[in-house]
């Protein structure tokens, strides 16, 4: 079983980076939850209206899960685990669906 060892992942520089912009130091998580919506086959309407969302997160706000965004209308952080093999893996405590970001990025 995975456990978080480093709370909400706007705490994670490695992921987040260093910037302070929401925009930029979040691009690597984004583009793993939008591409995990296209993998799913989600309409581009849902696609759409997450985008929108994220792109409106203020910069104290947790990255919310899409999963629980789309399904549910609701907004629960994404919480960082330990690395695992070259990746960071995040996970909705809400709904347990984990997303896989490249180390690094």
């Amino acid at each position: 079983m995975l456990r978080a060892t480093s709370g909400f992942l706007p705490s994670r520089a490695t992921i987040l980076g260093n910037d302070g912009g929401t925009a930029m130091r979040n691009a690597a998580l984004y583009k793993v939850l939008v591409a995990s919506l296209r993998d799913e086959g989600r309409p581009d309407e849902e696609i759409r209206r997450f985008e929108q969302h994220w792109q409106a997160l203020g910069p104290h706000s947790g990255f919310t899960c899409p999963v629980c965004f789309l399904d549910k209308n609701e907004t629960h952080a994404l919480k960082s685990l330990p690395e695992d093999d070259g990746e960071e893996p995040v996970k909705c405590p809400n709904c347990q669906s984990l997303f896989y970001v490249p180390a690094g990025s």
